[in-house]
């Protein structure tokens, strides 16, 4: 084989549309190259610039070292994720402000080019339409929600930033407010207000919201002149009396030196910092083949080490992963309609390994996204398989044809030749998406012993023909037998699409120090900033959507670091 997928790759696919051979397949960790298809033709490593297919036949490239590095400027961002380009387009907005990013990966961005929307409030676009002013309203239940164990003065500041962001997006980018009129919708959740919500309709490495905000953020600054490093990575902090005077940093050739008077620390998730998950969540950190829509090789918690050098206080209480599941991660892009039509179907049933059911299936439809995932750590593996029939299918695809929405959220409307779609996803996916004209062989493909899910098969249509489901309370509209084949498996698994928390900040998002103060200078924002999550009891309750946190967060730190010299 000539060409090898790195582990970091982020599954876009690229590769896999390029690819003339037909060469490179799905896997349930990542896209794979057929050492017998593969022409040798690199096309696959020209076309992705996330991870670079590299050529096992090549010999490796020649690493150009260079001396010490020496640079200077006023604000240092690290971390070129959400947090990070918002806080330097910001900071750069100040005349003569001389802004330096350092990004590890090779692309800024981070996780915030994958994600969808963001809710926004007080907005200028909000108010002359004369939309509800709900923000009061949407604070307190956040804070309800959490017990008010987070600041309030914290929460409030955000969300007031959130209006204000978006304000300065639409007066700053380019042709934002025509993105928006295109896209946008107004969510009404639960019982909960009517708040606008900018939200472009494709996702992921498609190009949906936050790649459209990342792609404005580093357009702006270029016009500004920021100096954005990437495939750098910040090893510590220089300090001089309690304040952060610069940091050391490494690329391919060596080390850079960079001294600034502000710094804002954004460096991201530490999904991927074992000693960390242990901490939090030992299970969870055990399984193996845990997907993530978000996950990332260089997600190592680097900030956490750089945090406490600095004499910034960590919180373990505020560490949070927001676990999600049972889910069928497929990589991004995948243009089968049936997965969303099926994953929160109530009418399916689940079982784990052993072929029992575990849980009331309609937990997920009705809104309680996350809450299956904390019986599902206690299964096997964190395995569940989605058991469906012909029937099920045919309901679901009822529903699509209705606009009803299954789950929390909208989901795409399958195709007119929605059996095609069907058969699609089976043969792409494999791996996860099995299909048999008995349960029998159903078990057989998914390694699951026959009686046993037999008789659960057998138990549950007997409580269907009842009425009564008198093991998991799943209420009759979500019990229907499953005796019309063929018979459908689709292995579903722990998620998380973020790990949270680690440094408390304040309403200025400067980083509190070991003694109960502040570190001045040191401005912490994104996902490590502590403030948004809280863990309740297992379950983690947030306050404001990703987006909308990584974006608010960064637009402050990167506002009162230029604000201050």
């Amino acid at each position: 084989m000539a060409y090898f997928i790195q582990d970091n790759c982020v599954a876009c696919l690229k590769c896999r549309v390029e690819c003339p051979a037909g060469a490179i397949r799905l896997t349930e960790d990542r896209p794979v190259i057929d050492e017998q298809l593969c022409i040798s033709c690199g096309k696959c490593a020209r076309v992705c610039k996330e991870c670079a297919p590299i050529d096992l036949n090549a010999p490796p490239g020649p690493v150009q070292p260079h001396a010490l590095i020496e640079m200077d400027c006023d604000v240092l961002v690290l971390g070129g994720g959400g947090a990070g380009m918002v806080a330097a387009a910001r900071a750069a907005e100040k005349p003569g402000t001389r802004v330096i990013v350092v990004e590890k990966q090779r692309r800024t961005g981070g996780g915030a080019w994958y994600a969808a929307d963001f809710k926004m409030y007080r907005s200028r676009w909000q108010m002359e339409r004369n939309l509800p002013d709900v923000m009061e309203e949407e604070l307190i239940r956040a804070m309800d929600a959490t017990y008010w164990r987070l600041d309030p003065q914290l929460a409030r500041s955000c969300f007031e930033a959130t209006g204000r962001f978006f304000d300065w997006l639409c007066d700053t980018g380019d042709h934002v407010e025509d993105e928006f009129r295109e896209g946008h919708y107004i969510f009404d959740g639960p019982g909960g207000p009517v708040v606008p919500v900018f939200k472009k309709m494709r996702h992921g490495a498609q190009g949906g919201t936050g790649k459209f905000v990342m792609d404005q953020m580093l357009s702006l600054c270029e016009k500004r002149g920021v100096t954005v490093l990437t495939g750098t990575a910040a090893q510590e902090f220089m300090s001089e009396n309690g304040r952060v005077t610069g940091a050391l940093c490494r690329d391919d050739g060596g080390l850079v030196r960079i001294t600034c008077k502000e710094c804002v620390l954004a460096t991201g998730s530490w999904i991927e910092n074992q000693r960390v998950l242990e901490q939090v969540d030992p299970k969870f950190a055990r399984m193996k083949k845990v997907r993530s829509a978000h996950r990332s090789a260089a997600y190592t918690g680097d900030g956490l080490t750089l945090a406490e050098q600095a004499g910034a206080k960590l919180d373990p209480d505020s560490f949070c992963l927001r676990l999600m599941g049972p889910l069928f991660m497929p990589p991004h892009g995948t243009p089968y309609a049936c997965f969303g039509a099926m994953m929160f179907d109530p009418s399916v049933i689940q079982v784990n390994e052993q072929g029992r059911r575990w849980v009331n299936e309609q937990m997920g439809s009705r809104g309680n996204f996350f809450g299956q995932a904390i019986p599902l750590r206690d299964q096997t593996n964190g395995v569940s398989f989605k058991i469906f029939d012909a029937g099920c299918v045919e309901q679901a695809v009822a529903r699509s044809r209705s606009g009803e929405q299954a789950g929390p959220f909208p989901m795409p409307p399958l195709p007119e030749d929605w059996r095609a779609d069907l058969d699609g996803a089976l043969k792409e996916y494999d791996f996860a998406f099995k299909c048999a004209d008995t349960i029998e062989a159903l078990a057989e493909q998914c390694g699951i012993d026959p009686a046993a899910l037999t008789a659960t098969v057998e138990h549950y249509n007997a409580l269907c023909d009842a009425g009564a489901d008198t093991d998991f309370c799943k209420t009759a509209d979500g019990l229907k037998p499953l005796r019309n084949g063929p018979f459908y498996a689709l292995r579903c698994t722990m998620a998380t699409d973020g790990a949270f928390g680690g440094v408390p900040v304040n309403a200025r998002m400067q980083a509190m120090a070991a003694d109960g103060g502040v570190i001045e200078n040191l401005y912490v924002a994104g996902d490590f900033a502590s403030g948004r999550f809280i863990n309740q009891g297992g379950v983690k309750v947030q306050i404001i959507n990703d987006l909308a946190w990584a974006f608010s967060s960064g637009f402050l730190a990167g506002e009162y670091a230029a604000e201050s010299f």
